[in-house]
């Protein structure tokens, strides 16, 4: 059976996602044959220009100061992605059946406007990323502000991601014109694994899933991407059973590129057990039934 999921306009042939730290713009991933088994990867940022690139750093490196992340993240400028990367990403997403997530670094809707444009132009399979918290001046009413301009100008995906605790912004977020919502479980990305491991609690696994299935039951369910704490099937299929349409690998994912592939396979399989098994029940109440959540 198909793994193929739709959340509004963001169409994915798989439910898994490669986050931006595991997967650059594809090229190490496509080495290890992992795209195959990925509906999306989220690229490093793009910006129209330097100071936008520099801000965004600046506000990476506030965010996450700490000797357990990894380097800040700078945007690229647009110019020059689009001579050495972006050429090479569109192949790779094309031959691969992915969609390109691009975040935007933007002074202000305008200027996001002028970039997604852009990249509309430059990457046919693409989607537009707004992050809640990298964006100057006050967060939330920026991005909303972003996303509707956005929508109003543009017929491209629009993924949104909110920070650790944010999910009850979900809806508004949805509300102004974004198609899905990344939920994130980690107070910061780009935590080692093993640092994952540490610093996530089965506790605060709990109220990860339990604050995404509350955001479900505000309205945004059908629209939750979950990032972090995936390493296993049993922790992506909790995952979906609380309500996540699809699932976003992080540096589980960079240190292990085979957990595509395996992962692909085993929610595969679910699917087909849930398809042998129960027709009555949704996909949904089934994986509930199987993987239940505290």
């Amino acid at each position: 059976m198909s793994a193929a999921i739709q959340i509004n306009r963001l169409a994915l042939e798989r439910p898994l996602i490669a986050g931006r730290f595991a997967a650059r713009f594809g090229e190490e991933l496509a080495a290890h044959g992992a795209l195959r088994y990925l509906g999306a990867i989220i690229t490093p940022p793009l910006a129209l220009d330097e100071d936008s690139a520099s801000a965004w750093q600046l506000r990476e490196v506030s965010r996450r100061g700490s000797s357990l992340l990894l380097p800040p993240e700078r945007a690229w400028h647009f110019d020059r992605a689009a001579q050495s990367e972006l050429p090479a990403l569109r192949e790779r997403m094309a031959s691969a059946g992915c969609t390109a997530i691009i975040p935007i670094a933007a002074r202000d809707a305008e200027a996001a406007l002028r970039l997604a444009e852009r990249i509309a132009d430059e990457v046919e399979h693409a989607a537009i990323l707004v992050a809640l918290d990298a964006m100057q001046g006050d967060a939330l009413a920026q991005a909303l502000e972003t996303i509707v301009r956005l929508r109003a100008e543009l017929d491209l995906p629009i993924v949104v991601e909110l920070p650790q605790g944010s999910q009850a912004f979900a809806k508004d977020a949805l509300d102004a014109g974004a198609d899905a919502a990344i939920a994130c479980a980690l107070p910061a990305a780009g935590l080692s694994q093993n640092a994952q491991r540490t610093l996530l609690t089965p506790y605060q696994i709990e109220l990860a899933l339990s604050a995404m299935a509350q955001a479900c039951k505000l309205g945004a369910e059908g629209s939750l991407i979950f990032q972090g704490a995936v390493f296993t099937l049993h922790d992506a299929m909790r995952a979906l059973a609380a309500g996540a349409s699809a699932i976003s690998l992080n540096e589980s994912l960079f240190s292990n590129p085979a957990l595509a592939r395996s992962l692909h396979a085993d929610i595969r399989d679910a699917l087909k057990k849930h398809e042998s098994e129960s027709m009555e029940l949704s996909a949904r109440a089934w994986l509930k039934a199987h993987f239940p959540t505290s």
